[in-house]
């Protein structure tokens, strides 16, 4: 690195160097024997090399300079690509990107080309455009310009900064340097806080609570809108009574306060308010009260009410099986009734939640207790849980909770209530269905589960592939509602019911249809699955497809009767005019042919040729009909 010359030092040397050649060359003129032609001569020729060699070293001088300039100007554009913030020139006649450092392209994404080809005003919101050029033309030639603006990169994020420029000169081009500052962060953390200032006041203004702070001396001090509606509800709240001043002064002295307060009946909507109190403190010291009261109107009148459907509950559970219970989340206390203890061994009536917890079977304890905290997260009313419970004789039992979810003003649970029904037996019900379904779905015949009303609990695969129903379409239905037809037989119907109104199983044939409406013959075996009392507590219904056995059935009694028409024919009704004819040609004249009564007697037997005739053809039809029948034993049965 060359050491800097300055303008001055330069001079200097020059100057030394100009009388220094003048001192020494006219010395060594004068010591020399010059005439005067070749005097004049050296004069010239000294003037000439002092030229020269000062204009080398001129030269070297200058290139010395340039050189040193050419590494300061390498040196500070790579502090201005190094620099780790963003950083660009732009020509303040056009606004283009005339540079941009690593930081820059780093920061908006965009790569040195496309920054090339861009303008800063394609980086600014639209609505600041105006304010860019406005500003431009204010601060002229001005040095040194900030502010903060809004930036967008590449992917069209939105970023704040702050903005440093100062004016140069670009490659002979007036033009700003721009140094970037993201603030982004800053920003939205003031900005939020703000906001969030705001939404303070605008919460505690907008809250249907009251809200008041009072001072040291008990002076009002501030307070919400809902304190200036609704404070000449409480009588000497705002220039304190002996009443409101015992509550101030335990409060001031460190304690705080909890306590309900009933209003006179001077608004139905205010007549019951939960008011707390607590020290404002400011570096250790009490400074002050502050003071909320909450409108419990609501919830005392449902306490109330809650109260006297408990009592109701407990009424309703002197005729039912069901045991009551009630859980206190506060205190995380639960009690219950009589039933629990009937039913379950529970020891008194209250106990700690753990309590009821350990006796839920351990594969359900988590699920349960899960369960309930989603209800009271997801803020729901209801919740219904089923698992199972040690019961009185040391057994687990199938039991359904549901309990209803209470809330206070806060929108925050504070009770459950509920009641707990043993549905061990109707477990039980549907495991047997469960293994009969399993073997059931092993054969080929179709097969329906059914209740003692025949709507389907579960039907197999061949069911389904016979209807062309699946069982998620007739869950829940009766076969009636869309297996019969207008071929059903009425009377079978009303024999299956009069079967199975004495519990007896019943084997009958009856037409039902599929899906598509194709109609086909089953045989059906209901039997009656009963309880120890006789009581029906499922149908199974097993099927057998005869479609085939009644179409064959049917095509040979056709033929049957047909065979049995031709036999008539021929045996009956064609041996009368073979009879009638032979009885004609022994009364013919046969010796005499043109006997007049020759005449009369061929006519008959013409007409009984024709008689013959006709039934030829008929027997030969029914015979065609027979044959048809014969080809038809692999067409369906309608």
């Amino acid at each position: 690195m060359f050491k800097p010359i300055t303008p001055l030092t330069t001079v200097i040397i020059y100057a030394i160097c100009g009388i220094l050649w003048i001192l020494v060359t006219d010395t060594l003129l004068i010591q020399l024997p010059w005439q005067l032609s070749s005097l004049w001569l050296g004069q010239h020729f000294k003037g000439i090399l002092y030229i020269l060699l000062s204009s080398f070293l001129l030269y070297g001088l200058i290139r010395r300079n340039i050189a040193r300039l050419e590494l300061s100007q390498k040196a500070y554009m790579r502090m201005f690509r190094e620099n780790p913030q963003p950083m660009w020139i732009f020509s303040k006649k056009t606004f283009r990107f005339l540079e941009v450092n690593d930081a820059a392209i780093l920061l908006y994404g965009y790569s040195r080309e496309e920054f090339l080809q861009m303008t800063i005003l394609d980086i600014r919101p639209p609505e600041d455009i105006p304010k860019i050029r406005g500003n431009q033309q204010k601060q002229g030639n001005s040095p040194i310009t900030s502010g903060n603006w809004q930036h967008y990169k590449k992917d069209g994020n939105l970023m704040y900064v702050r903005v440093e420029a100062f004016a140069t000169t670009y490659e002979k081009e007036p033009a700003e340097v721009v140094t970037i500052f993201d603030i982004t962060g800053q920003y939205l953390a003031d900005d939020a806080l703000k906001k969030q200032e705001q939404l303070l006041k605008t919460m505690i203004n907008s809250t249907h609570n009251m809200v008041w702070a009072v001072s040291t001396r008990l002076e009002l001090i501030a307070f919400n809108d809902t304190f200036r509606r609704h404070s000449g509800l409480f009588e000497g709240i705002s220039e304190p009574s002996d009443y409101w001043r015992m509550y101030y002064e335990k409060c001031l002295a460190g304690e705080k306060q909890l306590f309900e307060y009933r209003m006179e009946d001077k608004d139905e909507d205010w007549q019951f308010a939960e008011i707390s109190f607590e020290p404002i403190l400011h570096k250790d010291r009490i400074t002050g009260v502050a003071c909320l009261a909450q409108n419990i109107t609501e919830r005392k009148r449902h306490e109330i009410a809650l109260k006297k459907a408990l009592e109701r509950y407990d009424l309703i559970s002197l005729a039912t099986n069901d045991a009551i219970w009630d859980y206190d989340l506060a205190s995380n206390k639960i009690s219950w009734n009589e039933k629990m203890q009937q039913y379950y061994g529970f020891a008194g009536l209250e106990a700690d939640v753990s309590y009821w917890q350990d006796r839920i079977h351990p594969e359900d304890r988590e699920i349960m207790m899960r369960s309930v905290g989603e209800a009271v997260y997801k803020k729901q009313s209801r919740w219904q849980g089923e698992y199972r419970m040690l019961g009185v004789k040391g057994e687990y039992r199938h039991v359904i909770s549901r309990g209803y979810i209470l809330y206070n003003e806060k929108g925050e649970p504070y009770r459950l209530i509920g009641a707990l029904q043993d549905v061990e037996d109707k477990v039980q019900q549907q495991e047997e269905i469960r293994k009969l379904s399993l073997i059931a779905s092993m054969t080929h015949n179709p097969v329906i589960i059914s209740d003692p009303e025949a709507h389907i609990e579960w039907v197999n695969k061949s069911f389904e592939d016979l209807t062309g129903y699946t069982l998620e379409e007739v869950r829940g239905k009766q076969p009636s509602s869309f297996l019969h037809g207008p071929g059903t037989n009425p009377r079978t119907l009303q024999e299956i019911q009069e079967k199975l109104s004495t519990s007896q199983p019943c084997v009958v044939e009856i037409l039902n249809y599929t899906s598509d409406g194709e109609p086909y013959w089953v045989l059906m075996d209901i039997t009656p699955v009963v309880d120890a009392s006789g009581k029906i507590e499922h149908l199974i219904i097993i099927q057998t497809n005869i479609t085939e056995k009644k179409k064959f059935v049917q095509q040979l009694e056709e033929k049957n009767k047909l065979l049995m028409e031709v036999a008539y024919i021929s045996s009956h009704r064609l041996r009368k005019p073979v009879a009638s004819m032979l009885g004609v040609i022994a009364l013919m004249d046969k010796a005499d042919l043109s006997n007049p009564e020759n005449e009369r007697l061929i006519a008959y037997i013409e007409r009984l040729t024709n008689e013959m005739d006709t039934m030829l053809h008929e027997m030969a039809d029914k015979c065609n009909r027979i044959y048809e029948v014969e080809l038809r034993q692999n067409d369906p049965l309608f």
